[in-house]
């Protein structure tokens, strides 16, 4: 169990350098199960009167990819909420700036000068 522990915790290692939202996830999870395995291997290791070393170290690798991965989701979960939010406002500043009579104007004239500038760049290519 010892050998599981380690490895799952070198891939929740692994998995932080990852920047995908799923991956701390993933990552968060194999730190978890490397720190149980690391647990019960250590246990295990000690009653049996083996070494324990990489219970330890799978045990050890287990929390840091858990405290890790867990503080990455969370950075992950507050720039994903901010970017929602900024996402609203500019909807709403949109929004206010379509019923403004004068943005319509705008609007308008700028969409007729790009249509007209469309058309003589289609007369000089033919």
């Amino acid at each position: 169990m010892g050998v599981a522990a380690l490895v799952l915790g070198i891939l929740g290692l692994i998995l932080l350098i990852i920047p995908v939202y799923v991956t701390q996830i993933l990552g968060l999870c194999l730190g978890v199960v490397a720190l149980i395995l690391g647990i019960i291997g250590r246990k295990q290791a000690s009653e049996e009167g083996k070494p324990t070393g990489m219970s330890t170290a799978g045990m050890v690798l287990g929390i840091i990819a858990t405290a890790l991965n867990a503080l990455a989701f969370i950075a992950c979960q507050l720039c994903i909420n901010e970017v929602g939010n900024n996402m609203s406002q500019a909807i709403e500043q949109a929004q206010k700036a379509n019923q403004d009579p004068k943005a319509k104007e705008a609007t308008r004239k700028m969409l007729q000068k790009m249509q007209e500038a469309l058309r003589e760049a289609q007369k000089k290519g033919e």
